[in-house]
């Protein structure tokens, strides 16, 4: 069965690093991400999610989206895929032809296969993994890269053919989609406070001249911090009883992606600021999407 990703652990509110105990700097940077995008020539990271693609009486496909990101070299992602063979009925035993397609729908990706790659088969316009026969139980794992020629400026969309024969001869198509979010192109990065405050209050700086905001009651502050740094792919810079601070960058263009979270008296506010007003709803709707 699926793995599931590590996720991002939560804010460390149990240890403050400064004198006054209602705030606590949550940024305990690793070697890897104190250093700047700059000083390595390839980094991947994985979202903390992974996702069910397709669910029927027969078949259940997960995936999951492992992004890599070079100074040398084109950036790409690595979808992998479960395609999880477990019927409600015991009498389907097997599945005589299983196909499942990605067509490249984007000028801005390419496919390639994995090294690693055992049934999967490269098209004129895609992959495909395909199966002749599979039974109960049988779980087939794939990988797919995705070349990136350019950075998307908006959520990139993969389209997906899912075609199996049953064992009673029927056959059944289902196109899918697979979406990959602007957040999948953020990188958390730490930096410090006082870092991240002149930032914010250089005006001039166009990495945070565009602002967004929501509002939400039906999420607790401390559930905000947690989903958004693990969501946007952030770092938790401060967090206080009733605000926070997260911090991170864009893999292409290295711009900021600015965070504050702040507790109202029957809601949780959120402003995002970034150099795009584009990027900023992209990020929002995403938060949105997953907190309301």
């Amino acid at each position: 069965m699926f793995d599931p990703l590590q996720k991002s652990p939560p804010p460390n509110t149990s240890s403050p690093n400064t004198t006054n105990n209602s705030k606590t700097n949550t940024n305990t940077p690793s070697k890897s991400s104190s250093s700047s995008t700059s000083s390595s020539t390839s980094k991947s990271r994985k979202n903390a999610r992974i996702s069910t693609l397709y669910s029927d009486s027969y078949l259940k496909i997960k995936y999951s989206v492992t992004y890599n990101y070079s100074t040398t070299s084109s950036s790409s992602a690595t979808l992998s895929f479960d395609i999880i063979y477990d019927p409600v009925s015991s009498s389907s035993s097997t599945l005589p032809k299983l196909s499942f397609e990605l067509t490249n729908t984007s000028k801005k990706a390419k496919f390639a296969l994995s090294s690693d790659a055992t049934i999967s088969k490269k098209t004129e316009d895609g992959v495909r993994i395909a199966a002749k026969k599979v039974t109960v139980g049988t779980t087939i794992h794939e990988t797919v890269q995705v070349q990136l020629e350019s950075m998307p400026s908006k959520p990139l969309t993969l389209t997906g053919i899912l075609v199996y024969t049953t064992d009673k001869d029927k056959e059944k198509e289902k196109e899918v989609d697979i979406i990959l979010p602007q957040s999948t192109f953020n990188i958390a990065k730490s930096i410090s406070s006082s870092t991240f405050q002149s930032i914010l209050a250089d005006t001039k700086n166009p990495s945070v001249n565009v602002s967004g905001s929501v509002t939400l009651k039906k999420v607790s502050f401390a559930d905000a911090v947690v989903t958004v740094s693990e969501l946007l792919n952030l770092t938790c810079i401060d967090s206080m009883d009733t605000a926070a601070t997260l911090y991170g960058v864009r893999v292409e263009t290295s711009t900021h992606v600015c965070v504050m979270i702040k507790s109202k008296s029957t809601a949780v506010s959120i402003d995002v600021k970034t150099n795009s007003k584009s990027l900023s709803d992209h990020l929002l709707n995403e938060l949105t999407d997953k907190l309301r």
